[in-house]
């Protein structure tokens, strides 16, 4: 039975991480059940290559490259949540605080510099190149 305000997709996961959940995913059993599973709902409705693929993909290690992404949307998460407002001279001040105490692989930004100034750079381009993205030249700078 169909579910209202739910497109086809969704309806069809939300059905199958109910049935994986009541299955159980503490065990090891359970976690390969449940990872059989999910690879056949993809393959019947995606194929056979695409559901090897999304497989794949979520199986090996972060490329380099994608490590960085995952770090420059980290520092715009923490830019966007800034109170009272998005200010990356503060946030840079405060991230470059803290990679002094972090060890080397934890420092925030790509690079994880611990001069002030290098993070604030940084943090205004990204934030300039997702807004040019996104459109949002217009509005005005912090």
């Amino acid at each position: 039975m169909k579910q209202r305000g739910l497109p086809a997709p969704l309806h069809v996961l939300q059905n199958f991480i109910r049935s994986v959940y009541r299955e159980g995913l503490d065990t090891i059993p359970g976690a390969i059940d449940a990872a059989s599973n999910l690879f056949r709902e993809i393959e019947k409705h995606h194929g056979l290559t695409k559901a090897r693929r999304i497989f794949a993909k979520l199986a090996s290690p972060p490329t380099a490259r994608r490590l960085n992404q995952i770090k420059n949307e980290s520092l715009l998460n923490q830019l966007d949540i800034t109170k009272p407002g998005p200010d990356a001279q503060r946030l840079a001040r405060k991230l470059a605080e803290e990679n002094m105490a972090l060890p080397r692989k934890q420092h925030h930004g790509p690079r994880g510099s611990t001069n002030p100034v290098t993070l604030e750079k940084h943090i205004r381009r990204l934030r300039d190149k997702r807004d040019h993205r996104r459109g949002w030249c217009d509005f005005p700078r912090y």
